[in-house]
């Protein structure tokens, strides 16, 4: 799934662009969930495409869309 996606499922009624910053915003300010996220290779921020357990986890510390 695309990041922007996502974003988009949890702030329909913005642009990709402020809903994908909203999104960005809210992973930063979940200290843990940030860390999970980052403990690969490449850095979150960089990334485009989210793996389903990516997904899965960002759902679980910020809920269903």
């Amino acid at each position: 799934m695309k990041k922007t996606e996502l974003a988009r499922m949890y702030f329909p009624g913005d642009s990709v662009y402020n809903a994908s910053r909203r999104l960005a915003r809210w992973i930063q300010n979940c200290p843990e969930l940030y860390e999970q996220l980052n403990r690969g290779n490449l850095k979150f921020a960089k990334k485009q495409y989210l793996t389903d357990k990516e997904v899965k986890l960002i759902m679980q510390h910020l809920g269903d869309p």
